[in-house]
C-alpha cells in the first residue's frame, strides 16, 4: 500500500472539491488519469479514506491547488503500525530502549546524505527529496524575466506563482512558461481558475526560492515589503530595458480613449503602468527617463505616456512580448499611418 495524506476530514474534502472545480473534470474523468477508479476518488472525496500521498501532491501542483497545511505523511503498511508497536512496546519492556540518541543522530546523517548522492531513488520511494536549481547567468532574458515576476508573481517560502489574465493574456502565459523553462531549466504547471478567470503558472521548490533571493527578489508581500529593482539590474541599461519590458507586459498596457470634443473621432492610443511599490515605479520611470521619455507620474501609483512621438520610440527601444499590446499598437499604426510617417 502507497504513502497516505492524513489530514482533517474537512480538509479533504474541501481540497478535492478545489480540485475538482479548477479542473473542470468530473470525478471519473479525474480518476481516470490516475487509473484508479472513481468509486475510490469518491471515497477519498467523502473522506472515507486517506487519499494518495503521491496523487495529492499531483493534483496540487497541476491544478494549482496548494496542500492543506498541517498535513502528516502515513507511510506505506502504515495500518501495520498500531499492531507492530505493540510488540515494540512489549520488546522494549522486556530488553529496553534499541538505541540511543548519539546512534539515532549518526543514522539521521548516513540516511540525509544517501538522500543527497540518489534522490531518484528516494523520490521513486515516496520521499520527499529536495529539487536542485541552478543559479542563472545574468541576461536580459533573466532581467525580464525578473520583471514579469516583480509584475505579476509572488514568491513564498517553497513556490513561485505568476498569475495571468485567462481572457486577454493567454497567449502571453505560453510565451512566459517557455521563457521560465529555458532559465530556469523547468517547466512551470499550468493552472486555470474559471472563477476568476485567471491563469496560475506555479513552480515549487524551496531551492528554487533561494536562488531567486540570490538574484535580488524577496519573498512575501511585494507592495508591504516595497520591493524595488535588483541592483544588478540596475547597473546596465541592457538589463534595464528588459525588467522594464517584463514588468510593462504584466502590470501595464496600451488603451485606447477618445477626445469627443475634437473633430476626429478615432480612438487615441495611450501607455499607462501601475504599480504601487514606489521603489519600482521610480526604478522604472528613471529608466524612461534614461531612454529620453518621460512619462507622467500621478501619485506615485501610475505612469502615463500620450504622445505619438514617445510611443513610438517607447516601442523602437523597449518593445513588447505581450501580443495583445502588440495587436493595439499594430492597430494604432494602421488608423493613424500619416502620422507615423511624419516622425
Amino acid at each position: 500500500m502507497e504513502s497516505r495524506l492524513k489530514i482533517s476530514c474537512f480538509s479533504q474534502r474541501k481540497f478535492l472539491k478545489d480540485i475538482k472545480l479548477s479542473s473542470g473534470l468530473t470525478w471519473k474523468e479525474l480518476a481516470k488519469i490516475y487509473k484508479i477508479s472513481d468509486r475510490t476518488l469518491r471515497d477519498w472525496a467523502s473522506a472515507k479514506f486517506f487519499m494518495s500521498y503521491i496523487i495529492a501532491i499531483d493534483l496540487s501542483n497541476k491544478f494549482s491547488i496548494p496542500l492543506p497545511k498541517n498535513f502528516k505523511i502515513l507511510p506505506r503498511s502504515w495500518h501495520l503500525q498500531k499492531a507492530a508497536s505493540k510488540g515494540g512496546l512489549k520488546r522494549q519492556e522486556l530488553y529496553g530502549l534499541l538505541g540511543n540518541i548519539e546512534s539515532r543522530k549518526k543514522g539521521g546523517i548516513i540516511s540525509q546524505q544517501k538522500r543527497k548522492e540518489n534522490p531518484e531513488k528516494y523520490k521513486l520511494l515516496g520521499c520527499l527529496v529536495r529539487k536542485k536549481f541552478k543559479t542563472p547567468l545574468f541576461s536580459e532574458e533573466l532581467a525580464e524575466l525578473i520583471g514579469i515576476i516583480l509584475g505579476d508573481g509572488a514568491l513564498n517560502n517553497a513556490q513561485l506563482r505568476i498569475t495571468l489574465s485567462r481572457i486577454v493574456d493567454k497567449k502571453y502565459a505560453i510565451w512566459v512558461r517557455t521563457l521560465i523553462g529555458k532559465i530556469i531549466g523547468e517547466v512551470p504547471s499550468w493552472g486555470e481558475r474559471k472563477n476568476d478567470n485567471t491563469i496560475e503558472l506555479t513552480l515549487s521548490g524551496v531551492g528554487l526560492v533561494e536562488v531567486l533571493e540570490k538574484l535580488g527578489l524577496i519573498r512575501g508581500n511585494k507592495v508591504r515589503n516595497q520591493v524595488g529593482f535588483p541592483q544588478w539590474i540596475l547597473k546596465e541599461r541592457r538589463y534595464r530595458i528588459a525588467c522594464i519590458r517584463g514588468l510593462f507586459d504584466t502590470d501595464g498596457g496600451f488603451y485606447f480613449h477618445h477626445h469627443y470634443k475634437w473633430k476626429d473621432k478615432r480612438p487615441y492610443l495611450g501607455w499607462s503602468f501601475t504599480n504601487f511599490s514606489i521603489p519600482i515605479l521610480k526604478e522604472f520611470q528613471s529608466t524612461l527617463n534614461l531612454l529620453g521619455l518621460n512619462p507622467k507620474n500621478i501619485d506615485n501609483k501610475k505612469l502615463y505616456m500620450y504622445s505619438i512621438k514617445d510611443l513610438s520610440k517607447y516601442m523602437d527601444i523597449v518593445g513588447t512580448h505581450n501580443p495583445k499590446n502588440v495587436e493595439k499598437y499594430k492597430y494604432y499604426k494602421k488608423i493613424r499611418s500619416s502620422v507615423f510617417k511624419n516622425l
